[in-house]
């Protein structure tokens, strides 16, 4: 059983633009952090408030995420690659996540 390992832990914060970042991390990590550990870092609940900042009482909702594994910043791992370094499946889709291992 893994011992449950913190964001930084694991993965490095290369870029940060908007609303998309790059992260980096080996891949005997990237299951676990595609589908744990980023999920849960930023699966943040948001709560509907009026023009002067009070709550409705509507919500939480959430934002989807949508990640993909890459070798190099706009190169997608092919299947052979892919299963090269251990990612067997295709994708990962949960609780508001979809994450693409390779195309």
């Amino acid at each position: 059983m893994r011992r449950h390992l913190r964001l930084y832990d694991v993965t490095s914060l290369l870029l940060q633009i908007h609303d998309e970042m790059v992260t980096e991390c080996d891949y005997d990590m990237v299951e676990y952090v595609a589908e744990q550990l980023i999920p849960a870092a930023f699966r943040i609940p948001i709560f509907q408030t009026n023009f002067d900042g009070m709550p409705t009482g509507k919500g939480p909702y959430y934002l989807s995420l949508d990640a993909s594994v890459q070798r190099y910043f706009g190169s997608s791992l092919t299947k052979e690659e892919a299963n090269e370094v251990g990612l067997h499946k295709q994708s990962f889709t949960g609780d508001g996540i979809n994450v693409s291992y390779w195309k």
